[in-house]
């Protein structure tokens, strides 16, 4: 996207929520794409944040990360949570995107001043770019390699197991995080956390089936290569414990999931959306869902893919699949359009965002200029909190890896030649990616 826009003579920040917050500070009409520093937008951050965009008369679209996949038994208390509706009738905030209808249907309410538009995943369109480089790389280039082949497995437990900066499902944030989403409607701190208990307890037992699952099946096929990707905001530090005397199990889960999967032939997942983005570039893909009880599936993503409950009809998918060149994507697509609207090829997000952008930029009359007056005293505190923590890092290299661990300087470069970027339009400076339109 980013790219998209500096050919539209449009400069772009990429950063964390925190980062971008001090940039803000010093900026007026500037526009905010993306989601809040919270999951749900509620926290005291975030609160700070739509101060600061409203004191630099900034604006902001919305679109969430997480916009289209949770449990059945809960979707639309799911989607409201993310979606803070009480922000739409805000004068700062000019959009809010949804990936497909299923969400969108959630809101009956119209709003003057903010569209509510379906546009579909951004990364699907992204893996689909990847996917036809790759394709023309075959083709142009005699001497192109594939690279060794292998099963891709994932794991999405993070809720159980989490990396140092991300959340348990039975922590105290994550019930906060509820709270602020659910507690208007009665409910009691008591009756969420009894939910959240019983959701951790479950999880912890379809984790370790999956683990003894995938054991056993790389245990019985040596000759073939298995990468286990952990989820970014899990810990991996189990998985290399357990892997640890299966010469043909590697577990690594830096860089991006896109590049994993160009040299799957297999995926194996456990419920996880990830699913989807083996289905949109054709890689077969199982399921492993040991309660299939119904509620418990994640709604759109569960029905992708051959699914499976136990080892033994894991280890028959398993060797039907590997006999399968590429998975179908038509019937996959049906399944999947009410969720995410770019499921479909004809339908791309990244285009249609990059056009409601520039387009912003096109009518808004606020000048955007840098300017001093926003150093006040929130500045001074996210400020220092990050200085804090900047020197805390330097010399405490302890605690679980961080959910961007693989994500370095040198990881984002070669990404952005990837795409046809010019190293003079991007620099790095403070965590924050800056790509400037051409020179």
């Amino acid at each position: 996207m980013a790219r998209k826009l500096a050919d539209q003579g449009i400069s772009t920040a990429l950063g964390r929520p925190h980062d971008i917050y001090l940039l803000l500070s010093l900026m007026r009409g500037a526009l905010i794409f993306g989601r809040f520093g919270g999951n749900t937008g509620r926290g005291q951050f975030d609160l700070d944040l739509i101060q600061k965009i409203q004191k630099t008369a900034s604006s902001m679209h919305f679109l969430h990360d997480e916009g289209a996949f949770y449990y059945k038994n809960e979707y639309e208390s799911a989607v409201k949570r993310i979606y803070p509706e009480e922000y739409f009738s805000l004068p700062f905030l000019k959009k809010v995107y949804f990936w497909g209808d299923r969400q969108r249907a959630v809101f009956d309410k119209t709003y003057e001043d903010c569209d509510l538009s379906v546009i579909g995943a951004p990364r699907l369109d992204y893996l689909r770019f990847l996917e036809a480089q790759k394709k023309s790389r075959k083709h142009d280039s005699k001497d192109f390699k594939p690279g060794i082949k292998y099963v891709l497995v994932c794991s999405r437990f993070a809720g159980i197991s989490p990396a140092k900066d991300d959340i348990s499902l039975i922590s105290k944030n994550f019930l906060d995080i509820r709270m602020q989403a659910e507690g208007s409607s009665g409910v009691s701190e008591g009756e969420l956390f009894q939910q959240q208990v019983k959701r951790w307890c479950a999880v912890s037992i379809e984790r370790a089936q999956f683990i003894d699952a995938v054991y056993s099946l790389a245990r019985s096929n040596p000759n073939t290569q298995f990468l286990f990707r952990p989820h970014p905001g899990e810990d991996a530090s189990l998985y290399r414990s357990i892997y640890r005397f299966l010469g043909n199990v590697t577990v690594d889960k830096s860089g991006d999931l896109s590049q994993a999967l160009e040299q799957a032939k297999l995926f194996i997942h456990s419920e996880s959306t990830s699913g989807v983005e083996a289905a949109i570039i054709g890689v077969p893909s199982i399921n492993f869902s040991p309660r299939d009880t119904g509620d418990h599936a994640i709604a759109g993503a569960s029905e992708v893919g051959a699914k499976v409950r136990d080892f033994t009809e894991l280890e028959m998918a398993f060797k039907r699949l590997l006999a399968q060149s590429r998975a179908s994507l038509l019937e996959d697509a049906e399944l999947l359009f009410p969720y995410v609207k770019n499921s479909k090829s004809e339908f791309n997000a990244i285009d249609e965002i990059c056009e409601d952008l520039n387009g912003h930029f096109r009518k808004d009359k606020t000048g955007f200029k840098f300017l001093g007056s926003g150093l006040d005293r929130d500045f001074f505190f996210y400020f220092s909190r990050k200085l804090f923590y900047s020197m805390k890092s330097l010399f405490v290299k302890v605690g679980r890896e961080d959910k961007i661990t693989g994500f370095d300087k040198g990881f984002i470069f070669e990404q952005w030649s990837s795409i046809g970027g010019n190293d003079a339009d991007i620099s790095i400076v403070s965590g924050i990616t800056f790509i400037c339109p051409k020179r």
